[in-house]
Parts: structure tokens; sequence; C-alpha cells
């Protein structure tokens, strides 16, 4: 086995994407005694992720304006899972719900990473996903988060602004924030297919769109039928 470079459906791959989701399980299955001290961990646990993720990438010998700012989807998530935990605000619970559903994954099946876990960055990247989907199936579960329009509207002006916002900076750097470009990923991905650069932008709107509104259709119909009842 491999330890020092990162192969996408490695065992290594296979054993990481089993512990990001066995533990948002123990969490989901957790007792009621039990929610105060994981509320505070996971918010906590969120957080010092985040800034362990920026001191690393922020490091002397490390730092590069194309890979360390902390302007990726996931980057953000990670943080708001803080604010999602901690807030009664539905914002930030619903950019975690359908970020976290929808857009994360990816990181999660085709990660851009390269270093094996003989190195510190990968147990970094990886815990700080983890942080996403702990911090989702925290609200869902105990705080019975349910989005609803009002949110997925809020949330597609949200994610669009911000992809434009991203996609202007990437076209006068040559940066790839949020992989909307000019770069090339570290690893392969289903964004290949959507074809080249800027015209891949719009099609990653337009999916993403689609995949929020699936991501709340499953609320809906719940909702539906009670009303027929």
């Amino acid at each position: 086995m491999n330890f020092e470079t990162f192969v996408p459906g490695s065992g290594v791959h296979l054993v990481a994407l089993l512990t990001c989701i066995v533990i948002p399980i123990v969490v989901a299955l957790s007792g009621k005694g039990m929610e105060r001290m994981f509320r505070k961990i996971i918010a906590g646990a969120c957080l010092v992720t985040w800034i362990a993720t920026l001191l690393y990438s922020f490091h002397p010998e490390r730092f590069e304006w194309d890979f360390s700012l902390p302007l990726h989807f996931c980057n953000l998530a990670n943080l708001i899972g803080t604010v999602a935990v901690l807030s009664p605000r539905r914002i930030p619970k619903s950019i975690l719900y359908f970020w976290g559903f929808t857009l994360c994954p990816w990181a999660f099946l085709t990660p851009s990473l390269e270093e094996g876990p003989a190195h510190l960055w990968f147990w970094i990247f990886w815990l700080y996903h983890l942080c996403i989907p702990l911090s989702l199936v925290w609200t869902l579960i105990h705080e019975n988060y349910r989005p609803s329009w009002v949110d997925l509207k809020t949330i597609l002006i949200l994610t669009w602004a911000f992809t434009l916002a991203l996609a202007v900076v990437n076209y006068f750097t040559g940066w790839n924030y949020g992989f909307v470009g000019p770069g090339i990923s570290l690893q392969k991905s289903p964004l290949d297919a959507l074809g080249p650069y800027p015209i891949r932008i719009l099609w990653m709107l337009l999916i993403g769109s689609a995949l929020f509104i699936l991501a709340l259709l499953p609320w809906l119909l719940p909702q539906k039928f009670r009303k027929r009842s």
C-alpha cells in the first residue's frame, strides 16, 4: 500500500470514505443525553480544522496564491458548519445542506489530493472534509432542519453570485478556485466531461441548480402527503 501519494479508488481512499460515513452515522444515532457534548465537539472541530487548513496552507514554504486561499466550496462549507451548529439562523444551515448534499460529495469521491497518509496534508484534508457531513447530520437530526422553497431560492442566489465572483477572479489570475477557472484539477473528475473552459462554468451552474432542486424534493413530498391526509 502506497502511503506517499494518494490514488483515487485505492484502499486508502476507501478507508477514508468509510470513516467519513461511519462517524456521522454514529453521531446521528447518539442519544439525547449526548447532544450538548456532540454539539460543542462538532462546532469546535469545524473551526479547528478550518484554522489548521489555513495555517498549513499559509506556511511560507507552502503558500501559493492559486492554492492556499480558503475559497473552495468545501473550505467555506467547513467554516459554515461551525455557524450552522451554533446559530439558530437558517441561511448557514441551508448553505450547509444544499452544498453538503450536492457539491461537497465530489470532494470525497474525486478528491483534489496528491499526498498520501505519510504527509500531514492528507490528514488535514480528510479531517476538514469529515466535519462537513458531521455538521450536516447534526442540523438534520438533532436540530430538525428542513429545507423549503425559500431556502432553495436563497441558496441559488448565493451560489450563483459566489460562483460568478470566483469565475471573475479566476479569469484575471489564472487560478482555479471552485474549479471554475482555466486551471486543471489535480485528479480527474466528472467536471472534465463538461467541456472546455469557460463553457463548463455554465454547465456546472445549471447542473448544480438541478441538484439543489432534487435535494429539496424529498422534504416536499412528505408535506404533500400530510396535506392530503
